[in-house]
């Protein structure tokens, strides 16, 4: 038969200690997650980046009245004619108030 040995039990003050050192520990990480998923939901711009390419080739297909505006999903996009040195392009700047993004695309004009 085993002989089961005496161990010495521990102190109230010594699960105590371990007790707020595991909800440190825990506390932690849950900030360093929420952290993580606060940076990846502010620079995710992939939907906008959809919309832009697909607003491009409306343009590009001569389907597109200017000055354009809309608001998908929270975005303000906008699209103007600039010119820069006799060369004219139109840019098309998307706005995100919330996540404080913007994204922009530029289409230069071949005429």
């Amino acid at each position: 038969m085993v002989i089961l040995r005496k161990i010495a039990a521990s102190t109230l003050m010594e699960t105590m200690v371990a007790t707020v050192l595991l909800v440190i520990v825990f506390m932690t990480a849950s900030m360093v997650m929420g952290s993580l998923l606060e940076a990846r939901f502010k620079s995710e711009t992939g939907e906008v980046n959809a919309a832009l390419r697909e607003i491009r080739y409306q343009l590009q297909s001569g389907n597109t009245q200017l000055p354009y505006s809309s608001n998908p999903k929270g975005w303000t996009i906008r699209m103007n004619t600039k010119s820069v040195f006799g060369t004219k392009y139109k840019e098309i700047r998307a706005t995100h108030p919330i996540k404080e993004k913007t994204v922009t695309s530029i289409v230069i004009d071949k005429k």
